[in-house]
């Protein structure tokens, strides 16, 4: 972060300096005290568990130089204290101010499933030519993107911020903030159904990314999504990209498949040559999420090279297709995650394990925020599972049995069928199948924890 003077941060939230402390500028931003490094802008938030406001002490014992607060605070301090209306609302507006020095190239990307391995994917094909920050972890909501902004620094040459949502107009908020001059949806599935009732409205509040671009700035979207093709380019340029479709100004021309990742050759419309691309990860998703990236690349002016080296260079994210051998068998632990369209993208790569010797098992916990067709969904990758070629189903969690009933209705055979109550029952079962060939896959929604199986069998 390139350092901000105190009177500059005062001015840009519009707050008020209660005590002018003894620093003049702030070095890094912070909300949690366990992170706090000398002349940090420790931001006191009220959350659910913890208020920032009843830890002003040890912020400033941890080197914080300021601090922004809504309430009335008795703190005698060499802190520089900020009062605001809102310190969430705060930190937004300070990292807007902020991301206004930059005028390097800011890519932002959501999307139903894919968002993720697109953001790091694109994050690996800018870096084989920029300096390039991005998102990390799960910081891609108000707060998180906010404080990713100020990793930018002097030496930013691209930036790549993941947006998250569970409702409407919550991407216009992180828009407005990262002002992005290349915006990505990877698609338009099912995940936040419970929120905001139907793909439309899904639609909608994805396409909040696009509310900030012009003329100069550009959409990519997945133009084979049957709710994405419904976007008009109404003041900015778009992109599309995709497999199927005829109106691609990137079009994947074949692609091959495989458990050692895909092979695809890609042809652009403004261009005349076909490129050959190659991946690690394996499944007909990875192609669109490369698409995204090599889209990006080429838009930022990469070549063909360049783009490869960045798809080479990449690395999963934690629980997202981590593929590993544990005893005789191989775990494809892509735990971090699930709505219906993934589980069945994760239910492809699975497929293409498939060998004489080895036995294909599905191991899914419950689907979350799908709305008031979750039994529905949940038979439907039940049933996807099976004429994936799955032979055996182990389930866990409150909605898991409608699984194990669609793919009994689709022909799996009941003992192959298996729904478990208790966690260590099912941990226990898998410790002795890790024993046998098999080819696991280990998927569920954020809440079920899917990656504890993991770690125990390890």
């Amino acid at each position: 972060m390139n350092p901000i003077k105190i009177n500059e941060a005062v001015d840009a939230v519009r707050g008020e300096l209660i005590s002018p402390g003894c620093g003049l500028e702030i070095r890094g931003v912070n909300i949690d005290t366990r992170q706090l490094k000398k002349g940090d802008l420790f931001i006191a938030i009220k959350g659910e568990r913890v208020d920032g406001h009843d830890l002003l002490e040890e912020a400033e014992n941890k080197g914080a130089v300021a601090v922004f607060v809504e309430k009335d605070v008795n703190h005698k301090s060499d802190m520089a204290i900020i009062k605001v209306n809102d310190t969430v609302r705060a930190l937004q507006d300070l990292a807007s101010a902020y991301r206004k020095q930059f005028t390097c190239p800011i890519v932002a990307v959501t999307g139903s499933s894919g968002k993720t391995t697109t953001k790091d994917l694109i994050k690996a094909v800018l870096s084989s030519r920029y300096e390039t920050i991005a998102t990390k972890g799960n910081k891609n909501n108000h707060i998180g993107l906010p404080l990713t902004v100020f990793d930018m620094d002097d030496k930013t040459q691209s930036a790549v911020f993941e947006m998250g949502m569970s409702g409407l107009g919550e991407i216009r908020v992180l828009a407005e903030i990262a002002k992005p001059d290349i915006a990505v949806i990877t698609n338009i599935g099912t995940a936040h159904l419970e929120q905001l009732k139907t793909r439309e409205n899904i639609l909608k509040a994805k396409a909040e990314i696009f509310s900030t671009l012009d003329m100069n700035k550009t959409g990519i979207i997945n133009g084979d999504d049957d709710m994405l093709v419904k976007i008009k380019a109404e003041g900015f340029k778009l992109y599309k990209v995709g497999v199927d479709s005829k109106e691609l100004d990137l079009k994947c021309m074949s692609y091959h498949t495989d458990m050692y990742g895909v092979k695809m050759r890609v042809l652009e419309k403004a261009g005349s040559q076909i490129e050959e691309y190659r991946f690690r990860l394996p499944g007909i998703h990875n192609v669109y999420n490369c698409l995204d990236a090599i889209a990006v690349g080429k838009l930022l002016g990469l070549n063909q090279k360049e783009i490869q080296l960045g798809l080479d260079e990449y690395l999963p994210g934690e629980n997202r297709m981590d593929i590993t051998s544990v005893k005789n068998s191989v775990v494809i632990n892509d735990s971090y995650n699930a709505n219906p369209g993934s589980m069945k993208s994760a239910l492809d790569v699975l497929k293409l394990y498939k060998k004489d010797d080895n036995m294909l098992v599905a191991v899914l916990g419950d689907m979350f925020e799908i709305g008031p067709d979750s039994e529905t969904y949940h038979r439907e990758v039940g049933a996807y599972a099976k004429e994936s070629g799955v032979e055996l189903i182990l389930t866990i969690g409150e909605k898991s049995r409608f699984y194990n009933e669609g793919a009994e209705k689709s022909g799996l055979d009941r003992e192959r069928s298996i729904h478990f109550e208790d966690k260590l029952d099912l941990l226990d079962y898998l410790k002795s199948l890790v024993e046998k060939k098999a080819v696991i896959l280990i998927k569920g929604s954020r809440g079920m924890r899917m990656e504890e199986y993991i770690k125990s069998l390890n």
